[in-house]
């Protein structure tokens, strides 16, 4: 566990230890997140605070011949207040089958987030919601997985997205990851992927990298290209997305970075691009909690105006 502080006997376990040990073939998760957000420019200041998340998973495994092993995962929102009136449903958003050949070949199928660049966890990330990776994108598909001691390939194949997703999600497609580790410490990779969303045929292609640095200090990057035309007579697009975050851990559990993002989706439309570099804290004062905080400055280059943007995250994770 990543808590800075001195942690009770069994307080890492679930639900602080008052859940008796379960048997080993059955897996118990979950990650409960609230964010207050800021926003403010020359001409107004809004903030809002809002559930990302309410979800419990739970998974199964099983041994059914030597070299084998097989997983059931599901995870589920749980019912969530919209407004002062209705509630929205408990929905799964993410379940599959998982089998794994010996200690280099990894089949799964089901519906879950095609994997993509670094796939981090923050989906309001350039290299996130810029290209249509972000909530409720998670699709129906059917993935393999090669891994060896240096490298890993990942193939997967888009079958079908959810009735609610966004246009901008992917339907239909597929994507090629691969990464390798580089002695022990550092990891490169790359992507590709294509498809079709609603309206449009898009291609997705970037690096990716996290690199360890001296002191206990660590670089996140990611660069993404994005061609999109639409289905329909109109104008091609293509956009650039970058991802950088530069941090250290004095102590441990407590996580101050530098964060830089560029936005931009239209490199023909200058208008549409922002670039922002803000300051965050990440911290995990025990087992269980953590407390994400970022202020950044958003730069629109096009009319060298700029605004200012945070946020506070609050996670409780079992």
């Amino acid at each position: 566990d990543r808590a800075s502080t001195f942690a009770a006997k069994g307080e890492e376990r679930i639900l602080h230890g008052a859940v008796p040990p379960l048997p080993s073939f059955l897996l118990l998760g979950g990650n409960f997140r609230q964010i207050q957000t800021y926003f403010e420019n020359g001409r107004q200041k809004d903030g809002r605070y809002f559930t990302m998340q309410r979800e419990l998973e739970l998974g199964a495994t099983a041994a059914p011949a030597p070299g084998l092993k097989a997983w059931l995962v599901a995870a589920a929102d749980l019912p969530a207040r919209v407004g002062s009136a209705r509630q929205a449903p408990a929905e799964s958003r993410r379940a599959f089958a998982r089998l794994d050949l010996g200690d280099s070949l990894i089949l799964r199928a089901g519906r879950f987030l095609p994997r993509y660049g670094l796939m981090i966890a923050d989906h309001t990330a350039a290299i996130r919601s810029g290209l249509g990776l972000d909530q409720l994108s998670d699709s129906y598909n059917a993935e393999a997985t090669w891994v060896d001691e240096a490298d890993d390939v990942t193939v997967t194949a888009i079958a079908r997205l959810p009735d609610q997703a966004d246009a901008n999600h992917l339907r239909r497609g597929g994507a090629l990851a691969w990464s390798h580790n580089l002695a022990g410490k550092h990891r490169a990779g790359a992507s590709v992927l294509h498809g079709e969303t609603r309206t449009a045929r898009k291609t997705l292609a970037g690096v990716n990298g996290i690199f360890a640095l001296p002191a206990g200090a660590f670089l996140m990057v990611e660069a993404d290209g994005s061609d999109s035309r639409p289905l329909a007579p109109g104008p091609r697009t293509r956009g650039i997305f970058t991802y950088l975050r530069a941090g250290i851990e004095p102590v441990r559990g407590v996580t101050p970075y530098l964060l830089h993002q560029v936005r931009n989706p239209s490199v023909t439309d200058h208008a549409k691009r922002s670039d922002s570099v803000g300051l965050g804290l990440d911290w995990f004062p025990r087992p269980h909690f953590e407390l994400d905080a970022n202020y950044s400055y958003v730069l629109l280059p096009a009319t060298s105006a700029y605004a200012r943007s945070g946020y506070l995250l609050l996670h409780y994770y079992l």
